[in-house]
């Protein structure tokens, strides 16, 4: 006796069963990165660009301490 299968258990299943498995993997990875902190969320600057040059220019001696100050305070209060 022959026993004869749906269709869909056939080859057809497998293509099936691709398109299912990107489609989990893509609304894992959209989770993943919607769950995932942001850099402001983690306390980091937003503009570490920024505060990394004005570091450099006052460790070369090209601006003193006060100005140094000056402007580390005008670059954290922009982003308050």
């Amino acid at each position: 006796m022959m026993y004869h299968y749906p269709h869909f258990m056939g080859m057809g299943s497998g293509w099936l069963s691709i398109l299912l498995s990107l489609l989990l993997t893509a609304i894992i990875l959209v989770g993943v990165v919607a769950w995932w902190p942001s850099r402001a969320e983690r306390g980091e600057s937003a503009d570490t660009g920024a505060e990394k040059i004005l570091d450099e220019r006052f460790a070369r001696g090209e601006i003193d301490a006060e100005e140094y100050e000056q402007r580390r305070h005008i670059l954290h209060a922009a982003h308050r």
